[in-house]
This record gives structure tokens, sequence and C-alpha cells, in this order.
């Protein structure tokens, strides 16, 4: 894969189509794969597709809009989002700042 949109194109219809052997993962909703330990919060937001790597951490109303995916160990704050992204491993994304500056106004 030669640029950032056929990457992300291959990725989608990978995973979309399940045409891959995803070794180590499993498949928690259609088009979202998860690896081992992952820990999503009840009221955070995926939709697929999307890869999430093993010791993820997804907090509350976190969002992740694919296609994603985030690689090993990383961690999504509270409110944070990601869309149509990779997040290499050991990323964090925190709570997005439009949040912090509307709940001052």
């Amino acid at each position: 894969v030669s640029n950032w949109p056929t990457y992300l194109r291959v990725f989608t219809e990978a995973l979309s189509g399940h045409r891959v052997e995803l070794n180590g993962y499993s498949e928690l909703a259609p088009g979202i794969w998860c690896g081992q330990d992952v820990e999503i919060a009840e009221c955070a937001r995926i939709v697929g597709p999307a890869l999430i790597g093993s010791g993820c951490k997804i907090e509350d109303d976190a969002t992740v809009i694919g296609p994603a995916m985030l690689g090993e160990r990383c961690r999504m704050s509270t409110g944070s989002w990601m869309i149509r992204a990779v997040a290499l491993p050991g990323s964090s994304f925190l709570l997005d700042i439009t949040r912090i500056l509307s709940n001052e106004a």
C-alpha cells in the first residue's frame, strides 16, 4: 500500500469483508475486532470497521468511528474521539477541548 487513502480503503475492505485472518483478535460486533485484555466502557461508542489492539482502554463517552485502528495499549480518555485514523501503539487520546470550552461558557 503506497498512500494513506489506499491504506484506508484496503483496511476497510479487509475488516468489512472478513477476508483476512486476525490471529489473537475476536469480533466484538460486526466489523469491530478486539485483541486481548481490552477494556471498553459501556458508554463508549465504536462504529466499525475498527481494529482495537490488545491492552487498549476506551473510557466512557469516547468515540471511535472507522475505519480506525488502535495499536496495542492505546488509551482513549472520557469524551475523546478519533475518526478514520490509525493510532500507534501506546497512544493516548485526551478529552475533546471543545467540550471543556462549552462547559465553561
